[in-house]
This record gives structure tokens, C-alpha cells and sequence, in this order.
């Protein structure tokens, strides 16, 4: 048995991986020759990754659009062949619904599409480590896999679950089967490069550029050009392929995105500007660590320093150890130039895509940002035994930092913060955007587990307000179609009816903060009867979320208007706007018995206020509001003791 050595630049392989210089200490090696604590470290990494994605909340309009299509397929209700639209102007193929569907098919749960997400996204781990294996030794492939890892806007992929969680994974993925076509560039693996090229641009149109590089960097090493000819189909029809039954429906309904996409581009597209890509990078190393810091673990201050402070002392540890790589190690020297440029090249082609850089945009540059990390750090583990030491802990402590946020969000969190708008910024929607300042809101959110559940009391015909009806609506009634094969009978809001039941439904916070109880429970939902109605003009039915995530199209003219009514003093009187998403709105004054009162619940769609006079057996209450009236409820509701 061929033994691996602990130090030096001896080469060893075993069943066709190669370590240079692999450091084994604090485990022995497997059969392939990888420490069996680095195989702990990735699949720890995995596993944390996993359960804080399965366990996520409603909140992303896209991860509520993929649990519905994706239920709507295990259940066999509805195939759709048009697939996630990007920036409401181009549609992608249906693939990634389907491959959801798989995971709720198996498990009949919408957190089993959560948990497909998050295997998908996890495993950007190990194969960074495969990667790694064929540009280094085994410590500098695990120093990869957890450089992913490192705080900063990459975070986001975790909270807002969609499709481009799949970027990282499948570039690596294409990367991997690129280089196994150099070196055998023969039919099986021209179709595993294909294949993955098409996954690639599936996972976000922001990969093209690194599509196209892919096979050209395969295609150039075919032995003859009847090989490449055939080859270069191979990689056509694989990525055709998937866009095949959109291209139908975009036949059939006269191709719509390219109007969308036409228009986006005369007003978005510039050309590429190598300082704006600059500027780009600069943001995505400097400005990440600080927004998931401040916004959302909402640490204070001091500890927002402190963390900072590590985070570029990493970077400087990695900066100087590029810096001397490139001056010490010719081989390293152009894979790292080949990253820089990359690099580059990538932030310049996003910048002229798009104005405001969303997250998203920069997916497919934080793998490269990690290699560079790697290849920096490597160099202080390499020089002595306590820079290596403590290279491990900083690598260690940003991994805590990172998970902490993923963690974070597996608890439904209702109080979020933003950047406080103000002219010229834009927060989450643009990666560039820092300060200070927070603007705090609150939202209603449920465990994904708990979506299916919803659809319990829709199997007969119900009218819903509140919060039951805004789960409803964001979550396109996939509880309905799991549990009762349909939501025809549902209506969100509209005034009462006979043979039909009126269900209010409020999160258990509100419950809480309001100090009432609900006449019965649903999950994380208090239900009660509304004891009266005073306004709620037009019902919204359920509709499919075919082309965009908001499917309903609603128009109107926005008016001051005034409602009135008499309620005992113990009765709560709840205000919704239901078309928060679509429609402008303003609630200017509540006053009960001519006294201006505050709120005793708020979030961004429901205002709930309570009378200073409890006791009373009538008061009057008088609400002003500016907005479409037909889309707003008024009611009031007791406690059930």
C-alpha cells in the first residue's frame, strides 16, 4: 500500500485522485486518500445547510411560486411548461419545477421541495473539494469548500430559495466535467459537459458567459473537427433542449418575452465598463459581511466591528499569500491570473445586463472570489505550524458567522430590517447600496411545513381575511390544491354570504401582542369568525401564477375615502390592504370616539387597533384611508375569553 506523506510536494493517487502535499494530521485517510475529517468538516457543512433550508419560512415570491408547480405536479393537477421568469421579461425552461416536484412527490410536504433546495445547494461543498483535488492538495480543496462558506451576499441564496441556488453547484459541476472532456474527449463525456452547460444556464441566464467559455474550452480540445462538429451538437441539443416546451408556449402565445425582453434591454444593457466591475467586486467583498451583519443578526455595533475586523484580516492574509504565490510558483501564477481575469470579465458582463445589482447577479463570481481565498490562505498554512493554526480558526470563525444566518432564518422571523430607503438606493436590490440607517417592518410568515396544512378548512366554500387570506394568496393556495384538488371556492375577502363560512386568520404573534385568543388554532394561525364586516367591496379568486409571480391583474384608481361604524369597546377592528402587491395605499387616521389612536398590531398588509375603552358597550370608530377601496377590509372580531 502506497503510503501518503504528511508534508512535502510528493505525489500520491489513488483510484484516480491526486493530492499534492496533502496534510493529514487529526485523521487517517479513507481509500481515496482524503482525511476522514475533512469528509466530517464537508458533511457537517451539508447537513447544517440542509436542515435551515428545510425548515425556511414563506416570504420569496419565487420559492412560493416553485412549492406550487411543484405540487402541482406530484399531485398531477397542472404540467407547466413554462419555467421561472427572470426579472419579469424572460422565462426559463420548466426543468427545475420538475426536479422539485420529484422531492414532493416522494414526500407529500412543501418543506420536501425546501429540502430538495437545500441538497442542491450543499452540494457545492464537496464539490468544491473535487475540484480543489485537481489544482492542489487536499487542505487547500477543503480551504475552497469552506471559503463558499464565508459571510457575505451569498447568504441570500439561503433565504431567498429559488433556482439560483443552484448557480454555485452547477458551475462547479460544469467545471468538473469540463476538464474530464480534455481529458478524454469522447461521447459520454461530451454529454455529461453538455448537460451540465444546460443545468448552468438554467440556474441563472448571469452563467452565459461561463457557458459559452465551458464549451469552447471543451470543444477546443476534440481531436479532429468531425469530432468537434459532432460534439459541438451534442452540447446544442442538450442545451436546447430544456427551453423546448416554452419555445412552444411562447409560439402559442406569440412569443411574449421578446417584447418584455426587448424592452428590458433598451433600457438596461450598457457596455462593459471595466472600473464598474471594479467597483462591483469591491462591493461584493466589502459590503456583504457588513449588510447580513447589521440587517440581519442585527448585531450591535461593536460586535459588527469585531467581526469585520477578522473578515479583512482574512482577506489581507489571503491578499499577501496570492501576492507571493505568484511571485514563488510559476503553475500558480496562471491559475491564479486565470481567476483574476475571470473574475473581471464576469463583473463586467453583469454590469451591462443591469442597472441595480440584485444578489442573484453575482452568484456565479463567488466561487471564483473562494478559489482566491484558498490559494491565499494555503500559503499561511504552508509557512509555520501557528499561521496555520491560525488560519483555521479565522476559516473556522467566518464558517460559524455564515452559518449563523442560515440558522437564523430557519426560525420564522416576522420583524425584519431593510436599509432605510433614500434617494439613489435601493438595499437588498443592489449589492452596491450600503449605510447605516434601518428601516424595520414586519411580515407574516409560516414554516414551509406548514403551507400544505393551510388547506384543512378550504374544502368547502370559505371566505378568508387577514393573514389567512395573504398566506393564501402568496402561497398561490397550493394547501388547497394539495388537500382538496382545487381552490375554485376560495375567496379572499368580499363581504359575508350565505353558505359561505367567513374565517378570519392572524398569526399567533398578533394573537398574542393583541392579548386575545382565537376561537380555534391552525398550525401557527388563531381562527376566528369576524363579527362584523364593514367593508371589503371586491373578492379575490385564485389564479395560476403562469407567467409571473403575481398573477392577479388589478386596476384601479386611487381615492381618499372614509369608513364608519359602531362596535363594543372590547372588539378589535382590523384594517387589510389585499392588494399590497399591486396597488398603492395609505392608511392616514383611525380615531375612536374622536381620539386618534395608535395601532396594537402592524405589518406590511394589516393594521389592528384596540379601543382605550374597553368597557364600554359602544364606541364609533372613524378610519381614513387613501387608496382603491375595493381592495380593502375592514372588520372587527372579539376573543373567544
Amino acid at each position: 500500500m502506497t503510503k501518503i506523506p504528511l508534508r512535502g510536494d510528493t505525489i500520491a493517487s489513488r483510484k484516480g485522485f491526486v493530492l499534492r502535499g496533502a496534510d493529514l494530521r487529526g485523521g487517517s485517510p479513507t481509500a481515496y486518500g482524503i482525511p476522514v475529517w475533512h469528509i466530517a468538516v464537508l458533511a457537517a457543512l451539508m447537513l447544517i445547510q440542509v436542515i435551515c433550508v428545510t425548515l425556511a419560512s414563506t416570504g420569496s415570491s419565487d420559492t412560493n411560486r416553485d412549492v406550487f408547480f411543484a405540487q402541482q405536479i406530484a399531485a398531477g393537477q397542472y404540467f407547466p411548461l413554462v419555467g421561472p421568469v427572470i426579472n419579469s421579461m424572460l422565462h426559463l425552461g420548466p426543468l427545475w419545477y420538475y426536479v422539485l416536484a420529484m422531492a414532493v412527490w416522494l414526500v407529500p410536504n412543501a418543506a420536501a421541495a425546501m429540502a430538495c433546495m437545500g441538497v442542491i445547494s450543499a452540494l457545492q461543498f464537496p464539490l468544491a473539494y473535487r475540484l480543489g483535488l485537481r489544482f492542489g492538495s487536499a487542505r487547500e480543496s477543503l480551504l475552497f469548500a469552506l471559503a463558499l462558506a464565508t459571510p457575505g451576499y451569498m447568504d441570500v441564496s439561503v433565504v431567498s430559495l429559488t433556482h439560483v441556488i443552484a448557480v454555485v453547484p452547477c458551475l462547479l459541476f460544469g467545471v468538473l466535467a469540463a476538464l474530464a472532456y480534455r481529458e478524454r474527449p469522447d461521447v459520454p463525456r461530451a454529454v455529461a459537459a453538455g448537460i451540465a452547460c444546460a443545468l448552468l444556464f438554467q440556474a441563472h441566464p448571469t452563467t452565459l458567459l461561463f457557458v459559452g467559455l465551458l464549451a469552447l474550452y471543451c470543444l477546443s480540445n476534440s481531436p479532429d473537427w468531425a469530432t468537434r462538429i459532432l460534439h459541438g451538437l451534442f452540447f446544442a441539443v442538450l442545451f436546447i433542449l430544456p427551453f423546448v416546451p416554452a419555445l412552444y408556449v411562447q409560439w402559442r402565445d406569440g412569443f411574449p418575452d421578446v417584447a418584455t425582453a426587448t424592452s428590458y434591454a433598451k433600457g438596461e444593457w450598457s457596455s462593459p465598463s471595466f472600473l464598474k466591475a471594479l467597483e462591483l467586486d469591491r462591493a461584493i467583498l466589502m459590503n456583504g459581511p457588513k449588510y447580513i451583519t447589521r440587517f440581519w443578526l442585527e448585531e450591535p455595533p461593536r460586535v459588527e466591528r469585531w467581526l469585520f475586523a477578522l473578515y479583512v484580516l482574512m482577506l489581507l492574509v489571503a491578499a499577501v499569500g496570492l501576492v507571493l504565490r505568484c511571485l514563488r510558483e510559476p503553475a500558480k501564477r496562471r491559475l491564479i491570473a486565470a481567476l483574476l481575469g475571470l473574475l473581471i470579465v464576469q463583473s463586467m458582463f453583469v454590469c451591462s445586463l443591469r442597472k441595480s445589482m440584485p444578489p442573484w447577479m453575482i452568484y456565479v463570481q463567488w466561487p471564483l472570489f473562494a478559489a482566491l481565498f484558498a490559494l491565499g490562505w494555503e500559503w499561511a498554512c504552508a509557512a509555520r505550524v501557528w499561521s496555520r493554526r491560525a488560519v483555521g480558526a479565522g476559516v473556522a470563525l467566518l464558517t460559524v458567522w455564515s452559518a449563523s444566518v442560515w440558522a437564523y432564518f430557519a426560525v420564522p422571523q416576522l420583524d425584519l430590517t431593510e436599509i432605510k430607503a433614500s434617494p439613489g438606493k435601493n438595499g437588498l436590490m443592489d449589492v452596491r447600496d450600503y449605510e447605516k440607517p434601518i428601516s424595520s417592518y414586519r411580515v407574516t410568515r409560516i414554516p414551509f411545513y406548514q403551507v400544505f396544512a393551510l388547506g384543512r378548512e378550504l374544502c368547502h366554500p370559505v371566505t378568508l381575511y387577514g393573514h389567512y387570506a395573504y398566506l393564501f394568496d402568496i402561497t398561490h393556495g397550493a394547501g388547497a390544491m394539495q388537500l382538496c384538488g382545487g381552490a375554485d371556492g376560495i375567496e379572499m375577502g368580499g363581504m359575508p354570504q350565505v353558505g359561505r363560512e367567513a374565517v378570519l386568520g392572524l398569526h399567533t404573534q398578533a394573537w398574542e401582542i393583541l392579548a386575545m385568543k382565537p376561537a380555534r388554532r391552525l398550525d401557527t394561525l388563531g381562527l376566528a369568525v369576524p363579527t362584523a364586516v364593514w367593508q371589503s367591496t371586491t373578492p379575490l379568486h385564485w389564479d395560476l401564477p403562469l407567467y409571473l409571480n403575481r398573477p392577479h391583474r388589478l386596476v384601479g384608481t386611487s381615492r381618499r375615502f372614509v369608513v364608519d361604524g359602531d362596535t363594543s369597546g372590547d372588539q378589535a377592528v382590523l384594517v387589510t390592504h389585499r392588494a399590497h402587491r399591486y396597488l398603492e395605499y395609505k392608511l392616514i387616521s383611525v380615531s375612536v370616539d374622536g381620539w386618534d389612536v395608535s395601532p396594537a398590531y402592524e405589518d406590511i398588509t394589516t393594521v389592528i387597533f384596540r379601543s382605550p375603552w374597553r368597557q364600554k358597550k359602544s364606541v364609533h370608530w372613524h378610519i381614513e384611508a387613501e387608496g382603491n377601496p375595493n381592495y380593502v377590509d375592514v372588520l372587527t372580531f372579539g376573543s373567544s375569553g
